[in-house]
């Protein structure tokens, strides 16, 4: 939309002074052929009109913000642009951000009804500017209508395409429930031939038996029953989870906006075809976590004097201080209590206060646990969902966001129904406490999506950085590396030009071929980051690094997908061309890869189904076959006898030997590998907790964190915006990482497979021995194994549970600590509750770390008695199976005949259902390779491997590649001296003192700085050394001409290149880190032009060597003057010292 008349001079004017993201918004002005309205419509508006409307918000301390800004340039600026210019406040932003999106429909839907008709407006390159050498690609079809680089045509729409996925899914999905109705007719089938033979049996033998078969065919059919699949979908806000869930499952049923995120709390989805609506439900909080919740806001809101409860809006600045928080949230809920600004006199007559509001949300929230609504359509249920997880269009109107817990949506949805998709809250921008949802997501979850938007996807390292170090940690100690998928979203966005930039690409490439090269290159590049993050992990735990090749043979091969859900929707008439212009980059629906997500997601779901049918199969086979085992012939008198005097002592002989050699083994295990690993770790944690909270603990004027901000986290625990369990229990984590997930997400179940394997073999070789029938011992051997495997899942479940009480256990030791901190009030408040905290973990540190190895090592071996309880209790099941085999199989007379006589009239039920089993098997198999199919489209191609250009340095007997970790982010060198500034990133100490003497700012983030204080990151120089990266020469010159040589900064080169924006301490990506490019990373670096060059490596030596030598000379040179400044200003210390002292 062009802009109206009375704003065109103050536009231009605007131009040169406004920030970045008002440019960029006034020149990317969406609509075509569209003209002004006066009115209501934000296109029509001047800067006098977007001042009225702030204004009319509440918003007047932004008006300095929003100078000369008009209403086409308002329209346009998202989330991320406001943050740019200084919008800070998160609720304000939200409000702004949505007045702003209904008022710019509104304005959309005005200028369609003029500028659009029946035919569709499509843009067509011209010959004449395509075809001139160098020309820039205008990469949105405004742009290039204003640049005269498309002719405007009018065509007839496009018909909406097919996809041939859903359908084979649904006959898929056919096949499964067909063979779950066959099984349960066959299970039923058994069940009547058993039950006709009750009332005619005398004998108790034969109706113990029946009432067992009975017993075994029902736990059959309940095995056979459909188990929920949870796969959540983890990823930064703005990633695009929700709009991917929409697209995959062809509904508008998750809440979406262009301009921020709608999904703070998780959202369930669960498709049932047999639903013709969809039904949604709203979980809010108990009264008691609220009450607990407001409990912690009022001391928040606490004036000076500790008694008194402010009810005035915080002074706003940057980052939401915990007063900003509980006022913003309290007054969502209870607007009332805020209309006057006179403080509470106490906390409990506020609390009081707020207790006796009743409004609609807290009379709701009194009556109700569970809100539940239907829509028969899914945008109108998403709606309704919006309206209670987002907050209020007016401060005066009640909202429900912050009372709300999850969402759980259920409808007839294009997925499997087996499968509950959980779109997670944003993680960069979560608190502890959404942390905690996270790993209860985690927990239950049977696979994990990853999403990020394709421009952060390989330039970045989402797969690398998996979203924070501690996320990557813990998805390793679960075992959840085998059970990835990665998916990079919106490939429809890109930049022709800056694309064929980066990727070395000629300008007559067409757009489409560009695209594909770089969505191949992102797969190839997620693949490698994700190994590349293990051995991140492996090298923090002291241990071997693994090969691609060593991670693919132990599972370790995500599913990566380059997805367009926009150009999908577009493409399937899912979403109104006319209003959101058609597909932008891919003109079939498979390219835009949202159906081999989706076959990914069913596959899920059918191997969940496919295993549960072969448990129940495998259950009632077993029942077949006892029944088969009462044939004449197969009774032997003196068999109960035989069993109890010879056997079944040597039996369980055999089988407490295979238990007792692989608890030894499993003890071994533990104390030898793990817990050495927990005792170093120990170590290196008392050590690094005074250094992790040094800065914390520090003055505010020093560095240190804000006296609130502080209080605060230390009234929650050590657990607000940032998490100090979690700091200060990484040392220890990072220790064990490794081989707890060797020890018990594989040894120990691999020795749990070799006790049972060893007990069958050994049991069935007395059996052949002894000439005993084989029935009973495959019957026992069969129902251990299962037995096995719940016993598996149970220890599965343990040692997740235990890997996240390590940071709990650091909670409860901190916790006096804690509470000491958080009731200091009064005059130096600051220094003393920043003391107490300091004190604890530097001169309790020691034993606070030891009291917490000891309680993991108390847990370690509740698992070993937990395996041992395990053992015994599969001992005596299998010999209980086996006990009551002989007893049956030894009948004689009227116990034999009857028991006989249940065998005759099953026989022809046992035979069909066995017939019947054999075909479902068949059947099995086939979906099971249709399901490995459906993954393998995801899987990249493991022949071929990521080509990376070998990192040089000037340290000859280094490694040749370096991770990007390892190198200062101001010098791209190997850094010898790391050290870590306030806000948490590492560089060389040379090369950030010489950038702090002329600027006061962050050199990654361009933020100030609050300290110019530098901390040692020990535990990074730890892993640079034990790389190979350090180098030790024997004389001091030699290391400070290495030291200089290292630091040489790079010639000027034209190459471009990713600098690598991540803190090597604690893997955190910056919120805010400028993109230095789009598309795929190419991972090369400027070099020097000596070590670019063609010379052979004898002379590159030489000139190193000449290089170290003059170099050496300058330093010698420089530390003697050096030496002279000291031992003037000590001269003059003294001086001064006498002077004092003569006064």
């Amino acid at each position: 939309a062009p802009h109206p008349p009375n704003s065109s001079s103050t536009s231009h004017a605007m131009e040169s002074d406004a920030p970045m993201a008002l440019q960029t918004a006034k020149r990317s002005l969406p609509g075509v052929g569209a003209k002004p309205l006066d009115g209501s419509n934000i296109f029509s508006w001047g800067p006098a009109e977007v001042a009225s409307f702030l204004s009319s918000l509440a918003l007047e301390r932004w008006l300095p913000l929003f100078a000369d800004v008009d209403g086409p340039t308002l329209a346009q600026l998202g989330e991320q642009d406001l943050k740019e210019i200084g919008c800070s406040e998160l609720l304000p932003r939200k409000k702004l951000l949505g007045h702003v999106e209904r008022l710019r429909l509104q304005g959309a839907a005005e200028l369609e009804g003029e500028a659009s008709q029946a035919a569709a407006v499509v843009a067509v390159a011209t010959p004449q500017r395509a075809s001139q050498p160098g020309a820039s690609q205008p990469d949105d079809m405004a742009s290039q209508v204003r640049s005269g680089d498309v002719e405007i045509v009018s065509v007839t729409e496009m018909p909406a395409q097919e996809d041939d996925t859903l359908e084979s899914m649904r006959q898929e999905c056919a096949q499964v429930a067909s063979l779950r109705s066959s099984f349960q007719a066959s299970a039923e089938k058994l069940r009547g031939a058993l039950q006709s033979q009750g009332g005619d049996l005398a004998p108790t033998v034969a109706r113990d038996f029946v009432k067992e078969c009975l017993a075994e065919v029902t736990a059959a059919q309940d095995a056979a029953a459909p188990h929920p699949v949870h796969i959540p979908l983890f990823g930064n806000t703005g990633a695009g989870k929700s709009t991917l869930l929409n697209a995959t499952l062809c509904q508008e049923v998750v809440p979406t906006s262009g301009w921020r995120s709608c999904t703070a709390v998780p959202v369930e989805l669960l498709s049932d075809s047999r639903l013709q609506e969809f039904r949604g439900e709203v979980h809010l909080k108990s009264t008691e976590e609220w009450a607990q919740e407001v409990d912690r806001f009022l001391e928040d809101l606490l004036m000076k004097d500790r008694v008194r409860v402010s009810r005035r809006e915080p002074v706003r600045g940057g980052d939401a201080t915990p007063a900003e928080v509980a006022y913003d949230t309290l007054r969502a809920v209870y607007p009332e209590a805020f209309e006057v600004s006179a403080p509470w006199p106490t906390k409990s007559e506020a609390a009081t206060h707020l207790r006796s509001i009743k409004n609609r949300v807290t009379r709701i929230h009194s009556e109700k646990g569970i809100l539940k609504f239907s829509n028969e359509q899914a945008a109108e249920l998403a709606k309704h969902v919006l309206d209670f997880v987002d907050s209020s269009d007016g401060d005066a109107i009640a909202a429900f966001w912050p009372l709300v817990q999850k969402v759980h949506i259920v409808g007839p949805m294009n997925t499997h129904s087996s499968v509950v998709l959980v779109d997670a809250p944003g993680v960069q921008d979560a608190n502890s406490a959404r942390g905690a949802i996270v790993k209860e997501l985690l927990k239950d979850a049977s696979g994990i999506v990853i999403v990020s938007a394709i421009k952060r996807a390989a330039t970045e390292k989402v797969a690398q950085e998996m979203l924070g170090e501690r996320f990557r940690r813990q998805l390793l100690m679960d075992g959840h590396y085998s059970k990835l998928a990665f998916v990079a979203t919106a490939t429809d966005d890109m930049t022709l030009s800056e694309l064929r930039r980066n990727l070395k690409l000629s300008d007559d490439v067409p757009q489409l071929e560009v695209a594909r090269l770089r969505n191949a290159m992102t797969k190839q590049k997620i693949q490698a980051d994700c190994y590349a993050g293990i051995r991140r992990i492996q090298a923090q735990s002291d241990d071997a690094k693994s090969s691609d090749a060593d991670l693919r043979q132990r599972g370790v091969a995500p599913a990566v997908y380059t997805t367009s859900a926009r150009d999908y929707q577009k493409l399937r008439g899912l979403l109104d061309t006319h209003t959101d212009g058609p597909a932008r980059i891919w003109s079939d629906v498979q390219e835009t890869e949202i159906p081999s997500f989706r076959c990914w997601v069913h596959a899920q779901g059918q191997r969940a189904d496919l295993n549960a049918l072969q448990s129940a199969d495998q259950k009632l086979h077993a029942v077949c076959g006892k029944l088969q085992g009462m044939q004449e012939g197969s009774f032997e008198g003196m068999l109960l006898r035989r069993w109890t005097s010879e056997v079944r002592g040597r039996v369980q002989e055999a089988m407490d030997e295979s238990t007792q050699q692989q608890l030894a083994t499993m003890r071994d295990l533990l104390s030898s590998s793990l817990m050495s690993r927990v005792q170093r770790g120990r170590v290196q944690a008392s050590e690094a907790a005074a250094q992790t909270m040094r800065q914390r603990c520090a003055p505010k004027g020093q560095g240190g964190m804000h006296h609130g901000t502080f209080q605060a986290t230390a009234r929650r625990n050590g657990e607000w915006k940032e998490n100090w369990n979690e700091l200060l229990a990484d040392p220890l984590n990072r220790a064990i990482a490794i081989e707890w997930d060797r020890t018990l997400n594989t040894c120990l179940p691999q020795c749990l497979d070799g006790a049972l394997s060893k007990m069958a073999a050994d049991i069935t070789t007395l059996q052949l021995k002894l000439d005993l029938p084989q029935q009973p011992f495959e019957e026992a051997i069969a129902c251990m194994r299962e037995k096995g495997e719940a016993v598996k899942a149970r220890l599965q479940r343990r040692q997740m549970e235990l890997s996240r009480q390590i940071q709990e256990n650091i909670k409860r030791l901190m916790g006096p600590s804690y509470a000491a901190a958080a009731y200091c009030s009064g005059t130096g408040m600051d220094l003393r509750q920043k003391a107490v905290i300091r004190n604890q973990v530097t001169d309790n540190g020691s034993h606070m770390f030891t009291e917490a190895s000891r309680f993991l090592q108390a847990e370690l071996e509740g698992i070993l008695c937990i395996l041992q309880e395990a053992f015994q209790n599969l001992t005596r099941e299998g010999l209980r199976l086996l006990d009551r085999s002989m007893e049956r199989l030894s009948a004689q007379g009227e116990d034999m005949r009857a028991l006989q006589h249940v065998q005759a009239s099953c026989a022809s039920a046992v035979a069909a259902v066995m017939e019947e089993l054999r075909s479902h098997r068949v059947q099995m198999e086939s979906l099971q390779a249709l399901a490995t199919e459906s993954e393998s489209r995801g899987m990249v191609d493991a022949s071929v491997e990521t080509k990376v250009e070998p990192e040089r340095t000037y340290l000859r007997d280094a490694p040749t590649k370096v991770p990007h970790e390892f190198l200062c982010p101001i010098s791209q060198h190997v850094m010898k001296d790391p050290v870590s500034t306030a806000d948490g990133h590492t560089y060389e100490r040379s090369e950030i003192q010489a950038w702090l003497t002329e600027k006061q700012t962050s050199p990654i983030t361009g933020l100030a700085l609050g300290s110019q204080a530098l901390i040692p990151n020990h535990n990074l120089r730890k892993l640079i050394a034990d790389a190979g990266f350090l180098e030790q020469p024997s004389s001091s010159s030699s290391s400070r001409s290495s030291e200089q040589l290292q630091h040489r900064p790079h010639e000027p080169s034209g190459t471009d290149h990713d600098v690598d924006m991540h803190s090597a301490e604690e893997g955190v990506e910056p919120e805010d880190a400028e993109e230095v490019q789009d598309g795929v990373d190419e991972s090369v670096e400027a070099e020097p032009a000596s070590v670019r060059s063609e010379d052979s490596e004898e002379e590159q030596e030489e000139d190193v060597d000449q290089f170290g030598e003059d170099v050496a000379e300058e330093a010698m040179e420089e530390e003697k003057k050096e030496e002279d400044k000291k031992e003037e200003e000590k001269k003059e210390e003294e001086k001064k010292e006498e002077e004092k002292k003569e006064e």
